[in-house]
């Protein structure tokens, strides 16, 4: 197999929220980054005394546990404001990531309605210069791969 030539950078990546899987809220001038979009299956092994390998099965896919990285901003609309008001609520939450940006033809995922387990509120120090950085973590049943229309 030949070299791949469509790589995707993360430069260009698009982060949404919503909170009815319809209207979406752009939220990626505010995200720095997203992290443990990885699904794990249950699985389980059982043993015989004919045979050296273990007989393996698969069950059903665990949920998702993504981690958004945010700037603080107290604007209404940005990031930060959405996901506290749903966190805070205890509303359902939906995420949607596009790793190639937001163009015809990309790739989007999409997660079905989920929850705000953590969230992180402003963490404050003097002898820091950077911008302050909050986040949050959802639990989502899965995500679901389309392309951008």
């Amino acid at each position: 197999m030949a070299q791949t030539t469509t790589s995707v950078s993360n430069r260009s990546y698009i982060v949404e929220v919503s909170t009815d899987g319809s209207a979406w809220s752009d939220i990626s001038g505010s995200s720095s980054a997203v992290e443990d979009m990885e699904q794990e299956r249950e699985s389980g092994e059982a043993y015989t005394q004919d045979g050296d390998t273990a007989i393996i099965q698969t069950g059903k896919r665990k949920p998702i546990e993504p981690k958004v990285k945010l700037v603080y901003t107290p604007t209404t609309g940005e990031g930060f404001e959405l996901v506290r008001a749903a966190f805070e609520a205890g509303t359902a939450l939906y995420l949607r990531v596009a790793p190639a940006g937001a163009a015809t033809g990309k790739a989007r995922f999409t997660s079905g309605a989920g929850w705000v387990t953590k969230f992180t509120y402003p963490p404050l120090d003097t002898e820091d210069g950077k911008p302050i950085m909050v986040g949050f973590t959802m639990k989502v049943p899965s995500m679901t791969r389309a392309l951008i229309p």
